[in-house]
């Protein structure tokens, strides 16, 4: 942190409840099984068409896959969903399993103050 540059300094914030989403549900309706996402070596996507995916799987390519991950039909209209499903906020937060409780609880002595501090804060440490 030392290091960091005084005319840009990072800003350091802590993460609450609202900041962990759904991401899970809300990509349930797109076909991301159509891009070999293990194979592609470049990977385009367009803000102004987000539901068309280009990519590459050799760097060799001179040519773009196309690949369309809307999952939804198009409305009657002819229409078909402009925008990515936004995520909302999960209704189960993540929660730390016994097992890595007690292994914090016996990492403590070796934590700084600081670290201490926070873990009791969060009410982690057994």
């Amino acid at each position: 942190m030392k290091n960091v540059r005084r005319k840009a300094p990072f800003k350091v914030i802590q993460l609450q409840r609202h900041h962990f989403t759904d991401y899970q549900k809300a990509g349930l309706g797109m076909k991301f099984h159509q891009v070999p996402f293990t194979k592609v070596k470049c990977l385009r996507y367009f803000r102004n068409d987000q539901l068309q995916i280009d990519y590459k799987i050799s760097f060799a390519d001179s040519h773009y896959k196309q690949a369309m991950i809307v999952g939804r039909p198009v409305t009657r209209s002819g229409d078909s969903f402009l925008d990515l499903p936004v995520p909302r906020p999960l209704s189960k937060h993540p929660v730390l399993s016994m097992e890595k409780r007690k292994d914090l609880s016996s990492m403590q002595k070796y934590m700084c103050e600081i670290d201490r501090r926070y873990y009791e804060a969060m009410k982690i440490l057994i």
